[in-house]
């Protein structure tokens, strides 16, 4: 078989392998593969390391990826993110703490002070966008008496 023709196979059985196969993190395998001038045949061999379990590629996720995995996190707690991290390839616990600033609300004992609010909406975000957003500023002419 010529180079060419294997090349064509190398390729066909790349497409075979992500077409029947549910691997988790594959489009990080195949960008780091290529990142690092990978061949098409060795390409095929991750894939199917990945698929037997004994290969995941490390880091490189998108921020897509981090902020699917900050809700995972926010909505069903660590124990979820770190399930679905080992099923499906998302980023650790760690990897969200250092990609997102989680933001610290202040807890208040019965009707929050003006103070709290006012910290508390900081807390997400720049005071830029607050005094130019009409909700917020809406938001603050009504809880601004309170």
């Amino acid at each position: 078989m010529n180079v060419a023709a294997r090349k064509v196979q190398d390729y066909k059985c790349i497409m075979m392998l992500i077409a029947s196969n549910e691997i988790a993190g594959i489009r990080r395998l195949i960008a780091a593969s290529l990142r690092h001038g990978c061949s098409a045949r060795s390409i095929v061999i991750l894939i199917e390391q990945a698929i037997e379990g004994l290969y995941s590629p490390r880091g490189g996720f998108s921020d897509c990826d981090l902020n699917i995995a900050f809700l995972v996190k926010a909505i069903g707690g660590p124990c979820l993110l770190y399930a679905l991290q080992k099923s499906h390839g998302l980023a650790s616990d760690l990897a969200v703490r250092h990609n997102h600033k989680i933001p610290q609300l202040t807890p208040s004992i019965g009707e929050p002070s003006p103070e709290d609010t006012s910290q508390n909406m900081t807390a997400f975000g720049p005071r830029s966008k607050a005094a130019t957003d009409p909700i917020c500023k809406w938001y603050t002419r009504q809880y601004s008496d309170v």
